[in-house]
């Protein structure tokens, strides 16, 4: 890959170490989602990262001499302006059960902190998130598909299944069971999609590949190394403030259940967000609310649209290292800086066409 191969050309001439100050007196908040406890980082590298990949980031992390901060405490630094060196934050959407089987353990052993937002909907249910369990049989079936009359009845309920792709109908099929169909309906129709793939389905539900920590998992879990916070009840953030603040007080609730702790740290579920949603947010207590937007924070940051760096397998580790070091932040400013320059050569000649056409006349 050209990119890293670039990158560690750049990193061997030490530019790396140059631009470090860039990321100085700023918060680089870390994104992870989940941890490997079979092969699911090669079906979602973006979601999932091995155990050995995970130490390496920390091992970067100490070595680069970021001092790793719970998430209340960089936030209130980073509202005061009193971040001082370099500072990261550790966060992990979802909560996910290889979070307490894998992640945290790593955490513990490097002594240090991270939060984890935890959506409540799957967490009650302990049953595999449907989305990605049916990504992930289709993605083991290789080449099979399904065929509707195995799917039955369910696909009856499909416009023009008969003229679907084997992507399309997998969409579809994730589309109606999220959309239209009770949790058993959604177990079932997922029971009728592995057998018709010849998939084991109860081996991914037996190994929790994409189940959500259970009560016991997450009382033990809590720490004052690691803190749990928002991620909405039901993994959405509609616009519209009655449906915004039930999601917030439901997942709220829940989590009192469990843990009767404070809880005004939220994270936006698969990285959407709008600035109608920040007085909605705020009104429901919320102090901080983070994106899935790339970037590091500084103190004219909103706190209700917080930047993060992404983790995940499909990273490599001259990446990972190119974002502490200041060369991730430099990438993008010139990024931006580029796109601005198109725009104002595009407003140019806009106006000089218009000029034309108007001496044309």
């Amino acid at each position: 890959m050209f990119k890293v191969f670039l990158l560690r050309v750049i990193r061997g001439f030490g530019v790396f170490k140059l631009l470090k100050p860039l990321n100085r007196n700023k918060l680089l908040i870390l994104c992870y989602h989940a941890y490997e406890l079979k092969d699911e980082s090669q079906a979602f590298p973006k979601l999932f990262i091995k155990a050995e990949t995970f130490q390496k980031r920390l091992t970067s992390l100490r070595k680069a001499g970021y001092n790793v901060l719970p998430l209340n405490t960089g936030v209130d630094l980073l509202k005061r302006n009193k971040l001082h060196g370099y500072n990261a934050v550790i966060t992990i959407d979802d909560g996910f059960h290889s979070v307490a089987d894998v992640g945290i353990p790593i955490l513990n052993q490097f002594n240090m902190p991270a939060t984890i937002y935890l959506t409540t909907y799957y967490q009650q249910k302990q049953t595999p998130i449907f989305s990605l369990a049916v990504q992930y049989m289709f993605w083991q079936a290789g080449n099979r598909t399904p065929s509707l009359s195995e799917l039955e009845p369910y696909t009856q309920q499909l416009t023009h299944a008969e003229h679907l792709d084997r992507q399309q109908l997998m969409w579809a099929l994730i589309e109606l069971g999220e959309d239209h169909l009770s949790q058993q309906d959604r177990e079932q129709l997922a029971q009728k999609i592995a057998k018709a793939l010849a998939v084991d389905y109860e081996t991914i539900a037996r190994e929790k590949l994409f189940t959500v920590m259970n009560d016991q998992q997450i009382q033990s879990s809590f720490s004052p190394n690691i803190d749990i916070q928002l991620h909405t009840h039901r993994h959405q953030l509609p616009i519209d403030q009655q449906l915004t603040t039930r999601e917030i007080l439901e997942n709220r609730y829940a989590l009192e259940q469990l843990l009767p702790k404070t809880y005004d740290h939220f994270c936006y579920p698969s990285g959407f967000w709008h600035k109608q949603h920040w007085p909605w947010l705020r009104a429901t207590n919320v102090q901080s609310a983070t994106t899935c937007e790339a970037g590091l924070n500084r103190p004219d940051t909103s706190l209700m649209a917080l930047k993060r760096i992404l983790d995940g397998e499909y990273i490599s580790q001259v990446e990972f290292e190119a974002e502490l070091y200041g060369f991730g932040e430099l990438y993008r400013y010139f990024k931006r800086f580029v796109i601005k320059i198109k725009h104002y050569i595009k407003q140019v000649r806009h106006t000089e066409d218009s000029l034309h056409a108007r001496r044309a006349k």
